[in-house]
């Protein structure tokens, strides 16, 4: 029973650590029109690592790409007056969030749909030996899908949330190698690799 206690009081202080780290390092995110068609975006960095901002078109082609440093406030104005009218997406990421805020234009205007902007805090991976937990840093535990491969590409796991906020996989069954871990929620993939030795 000590033992049941001590394992439960462990997972809830990694819930909750992860959950504190999640949100210092989620960069908030403004988008706002300054002219016509134009419209800046304000980011107020992750605490750490870089964070990157993306200008993509409807078919998610890349059309601008810049990068911020640690816990750097940033400030990007954009022109497009040179682009095509149709639907446009700024997305801003950084290793523990990703935020897309859809811009529309037409031949005369722009406007930001920022009632149609997302945010997904991203899956956290902490692997300790033979065991990986993967652990959800906010409430909408229930669209999360996990699946694991090999190096061939080999699917070996695949697993739903359900709800939970924490999913435990054992990886002593692995021969040593390297892994790779998709997570996938509200259409986007996230992917970490994992090494088992």
């Amino acid at each position: 029973m000590k033992s049941m206690k001590k394992v439960l009081l462990t997972a809830v202080m990694v819930m909750v650590s992860t959950f504190a780290i999640a949100n210092d390092n989620k960069p908030s995110v403004r988008v706002e029109k300054v002219g016509t068609k134009t419209l800046v975006v304000f980011v107020n960095g992750s605490k750490e690592g870089e964070t990157q901002i993306k200008l993509k078109d409807e078919n998610g082609l890349t059309l601008y790409n810049t990068q911020t440093k640690d816990g750097l406030e940033f400030a990007k104005k954009f022109d497009l007056g040179s682009l095509e009218a149709g639907n446009y997406t700024v997305e801003v990421e950084n290793a523990m969030s990703f935020t897309a805020t859809p811009v529309s234009i037409n031949k005369d205007s722009a406007w930001i749909n920022n009632e149609d902007q997302i945010t997904i805090l991203k899956p956290v991976l902490r692997q300790s030996g033979e065991k990986l937990d993967i652990i959800l840093p906010s409430d909408d535990c229930d669209d999360v899908i996990v699946t694991i491969f090999d190096s061939n590409f080999k699917k070996l796991a695949s697993e739903n949330f359900n709800g939970e906020a924490l999913k435990r996989f054992d990886l002593s069954q692995l021969t040593e190698g390297s892994y790779t871990v998709k997570m996938t929620t509200k259409g986007r993939n996230f992917v970490q690799s994992v090494s088992v030795k």
